[in-house]
């Protein structure tokens, strides 16, 4: 199987909450945390 992203291109836990909460994947309080994120961390 190919893979999605090239190696070495790996998400970081910044980019991979992101992501889950894009998605709709995380948890409650993990939810409430990136929302908190995306209130006070510009780029988030």
């Amino acid at each position: 199987m190919t893979p999605m992203m090239p190696p070495g291109d790996e998400l970081d836990d910044r980019d991979a909450q992101a992501a889950a909460y894009v998605l709709g994947t995380l948890p409650t309080a993990e939810r409430a945390d990136a929302e908190r994120r995306i209130a006070g961390e510009p780029g988030f």
